[in-house]
């Protein structure tokens, strides 16, 4: 790929905009404005610290500074970040808080994958820990069944260009503007990690990716962000389950929340757990129909596979039909039960 003078892909440059969020006293923002600005691309710093540092690096770098009368959280400070970014036109947007350390290479890095790939919507990067010790982490990711969120430490591949994630945390991130525009943007009533993964559940709904450059690498250092009232985890949890879960095909087999023994493979009943095909949490998730024991259906969400490099999989509905006796008819059930979800309100094509 031909690359600018700045660095960026030539579709890019003129059309990324930066956002830093100075939200800690003594963060790193004054430290990101003198590293990024090799891109040579707009960078504003959404300021609620006052500090003269912040000013004085502005000054220098010639980035923009917007003065925050309210401190925001940060999703309220990248919805803040996406309206500008659309009010100047620009196509993309690389969002940073000011408690991790990136090169501007590393931002390269982002820009060349998000170029390569026109249904990604959200890119992240590797994380090495401000701890001594703690592993680097590649992605993020989600477990429907407990409605949990961790942090992956795994590479499945050691020349994986591109790791396909649940969601991408935000701290630091490449978006692709009108995807997040398209479907409303960051939602503030959640706090930070889990509106990441809001916005990456209805990014896939509507067919948009979220992935990780593992290449690309962002220092964290452990500055606690000020506490403006964050959900708990909790509340953040139940919300989530409300709005997101449960709305397809759920396992009845006697036992909720249990897959029978006949299904077999640890594999599938692994993926089927962990993308929410089974109901097991107590969390109250609305049950939309009771399918026939033979029948498991959900949605496959893997845009670009954790399996290699660039294989992909369907980013459509994928149904799954298995017979414990072997016996025929089973598209007659699909039909049976895909009919009765469309009557009871269900999602689909």
């Amino acid at each position: 790929m031909t690359l600018a003078i700045s660095g960026l892909p030539p579709g890019m440059t003129g059309r990324l905009l930066v956002a830093l969020h100075a939200a800690r006293e003594g963060g790193t923002a004054p430290a990101l404005l003198r590293s990024l600005a090799p891109l040579g691309t707009r960078i504003l710093v959404l300021d609620q610290t006052a500090e003269h540092a912040i000013a004085a690096a502005a000054a220098e770098t010639g980035a923009e500074a917007i003065p925050l009368v309210t401190p925001l959280r940060r999703p309220a400070a990248w919805a803040l970040a996406l309206e500008l970014a659309r009010e100047r036109r620009a196509a993309f947007l690389l969002v940073v808080e000011d408690a991790v350390r990136i090169e501007a290479e590393a931002v390269r890095l982002l820009a060349a994958a998000m170029a390569g790939e026109p249904r990604l919507a959200v890119l992240a990067l590797a994380r090495i820990p401000a701890t001594r010790g703690e592993p680097v982490t590649y992605r993020v990711r989600w477990d429907l069944e407990t409605v949990s969120l961790d942090r992956d430490p795994v590479l499945p591949h050691r020349d994986c260009a591109l790791l396909d994630a649940d969601f991408c945390e935000s701290d630091v991130a490449l978006l692709r503007v009108s995807p997040l525009t398209e479907i409303g943007g960051f939602d503030e009533a959640f706090g930070d990690l889990f509106a990441d993964a809001d916005l990456g559940f209805r990014l896939r709904v509507a067919g948009w990716g979220s992935a990780s450059v593992p290449g690309a690498q962002a220092r964290t250092t452990g500055l606690a962000a000020p506490d403006l009232g964050q959900p708990s985890r909790e509340e953040d949890r139940a919300l989530f389950a409300r709005r997101h879960l449960g709305y397809g095909i759920t396992l009845d087999d006697g036992l909720p929340g249990c897959l029978p023994s006949w299904l077999g493979g640890e594999g599938l009943a692994d993926l089927l757990h962990r993308h929410g095909l089974v109901r097991a949490s107590g969390l109250p998730l609305p049950r939309v129909l009771a399918a026939d024991r033979s029948l498991i259906t959900g949605v496959d969400t893997d845009v670009f596979s954790p399996f290699g490099p660039r294989e992909t999989r369907p980013d459509g509905p994928s149904f799954l039909w298995m017979s414990p006796r072997g016996g025929r008819g089973g598209f007659g059930l699909v039909q049976k039960a895909w009919r009765a979800c469309r009557a009871a309100g269900g999602r689909g094509s």
